[in-house]
């Protein structure tokens, strides 16, 4: 109801109201400055306008949401009505969207403007009987801008009777609600900053935490990779193995593996890489490991078992390629049967010569379906190393972006006559030792042999 009496001079009384929960709740270290500021501003409005104005005896504040873009209730004041627990409520809630016709009528000029009350002017019923029931016919609109771009928007009430004194003040109120727009818009461009660092610090927060968990599923899926690794190369008749593994992250898309068969005079060695990095490759080498646990007799021969890999890779859809050398060693006759899948071939080391091993290339697995891969046979002596390798190794590059594979054969033919283990890791340092790094720019496998 409206309540007719005299405009107090004290702001403090009764009829006096100021929200004190506004849209800072989740901003509560700016929350007592925004508020002093605020109820200082409004009181000093309030009283120079309605002792200039005798119309005026209500302030609504709504700030522009700087996400949302809706118009959020901020604060109120009023000098002539006393607010119930209702309105306190209902003026919290309030929002105006950008789809309503009342935010229309209000965003649509930046001067001081007035707007009548009428039913379809608003989304909300409930805000139109607000009105009825305080008897507001009219609004005045006074936006806040700066630099050409709206804060929000000051409202003042006109009640019963209201609208004909206007006239009268017209071009008085439009000097004085220029001048109180500018005054206001420094105020909401600070809000707003102090909001965005609010987000700031809370998106920093956010990255802070989901940076941890990653790097915990890093750290188990490292673990789970590992698992599915050889730790020790394996004990066979007349070979000794030497391996090393560097992933370029936590987790890679290199994959070896050295496999067993029930003919105890067979030994599998199969090497793969495959495209990408990270997470995703590292999926993609776990997939490999359950193929080839699953590939039966397929493993007995090398082009089979790409052929079998080719095809349940193109049914995954798994979107990544691989390349591939797979051999399979026979310690009665020392004869090696091998396939590449756009692999390079191992390095042949024999009686202080170096060679590469020849044959046919093949297509990358995973690529086109279907495909036919071939194979070729060598036969392998006592003191034969073959040292296998991703392109991790060769296309290894030094500050000067010079590749490593030129120094690697020059490498391998001057230390031909080191056994295998110290061969393996004396050539991993001197890939580091060339890139001058700790860090290469790919995944890195090394698997050395050396025929008894």
């Amino acid at each position: 109801m409206l309540i007719k009496q005299e405009i107090p001079r004290d702001l403090h009384s009764e009829s006096y109201f100021l929200n004190k929960d506004a849209v800072f709740s989740h901003c509560p270290e700016f929350e007592p400055l925004v508020h002093h500021q605020i109820l200082h501003s409004l009181k000093e409005i309030l009283l120079e306008l309605s002792e200039s104005y005798p119309f005026i005896h209500s302030i609504f504040l709504f700030k522009k949401n700087y996400k949302t873009q809706d118009l959020d209730f901020l604060e109120s004041c009023s000098l002539f009505l006393k607010m119930g627990e209702d309105l306190i409520l209902f003026l919290k809630n309030l929002k105006i969207e950008p789809e309503s016709l009342f935010y229309e009528k209000i965003t649509q000029n930046k001067e001081m403007s007035f707007l009548e009350i009428s039913p379809d002017l608003f989304h909300s019923s409930q805000t139109y009987e607000f009105c009825l029931q305080y008897q507001i016919q009219s609004l005045i609109i006074c936006p806040v801008y700066h630099a050409s771009e709206t804060h929000g928007y000051i409202i003042f009430p006109l009640f019963e009777a209201s609208s004909d004194l206007i006239r009268d003040y017209f071009f008085k109120l439009q000097k004085d609600f220029r001048y109180l727009s500018f005054a206001f818009a420094s105020f909401f461009s600070h809000l707003d900053m102090l909001h965005k660092l609010d987000y700031m610090e809370k998106r920093s927060s956010l990255l802070e935490n989901l940076n941890n968990r990653l790097k915990q599923e890093f750290d188990l899926a490292r673990k789970l990779q590992s698992n599915l690794l050889p730790s020790q190369p394996p004990v066979f008749p007349s070979i000794n193995i030497s391996f090393i593994y560097k992933p370029l992250e936590a987790v890679g898309g290199d994959f070896y593996s050295f496999m067993r068969f029930k003919e105890q005079n067979l030994l599998g060695i199969f090497l793969s890489d495959v495209s990408g990095h990270g997470v995703s490759a590292a999926m993609v080498t776990s997939m490999m490991k359950i193929l080839l646990d699953n590939a039966g007799m397929h493993r007995l021969s090398p082009s089979r078992l790409f052929e079998y890999l080719n095809e349940r890779l193109n049914d995954e859809e798994c979107r990544h390629y691989l390349t591939a050398f797979y051999g399979i060693y026979d310690n009665e006759t020392k004869k090696l049967k091998y396939a590449q899948a756009g692999h390079p071939f191992p390095i042949l080391l024999r009686d202080g010569e170096m060679m590469m091993l020849e044959g046919k290339k093949n297509n990358m697995i995973g690529l086109f379906r279907p495909l036919n891969f071939y194979e070729q046979e060598i036969q392998l002596y006592s003191g034969d190393k073959l040292i296998f390798f991703t392109d991790g190794l060769t296309d290894a590059k030094n500050p000067k972006r010079e590749r490593f594979k030129p120094d690697f054969l020059k490498f391998l033919k001057s230390n031909s006559h080191l056994s295998v283990e110290p061969l393996v890791q004396k050539l991993y340092h001197e890939v580091l030792t060339f890139s001058e790094s700790y860090h290469l720019e790919d995944d890195l496998c090394i698997i050395g042999t050396q025929i008894q």
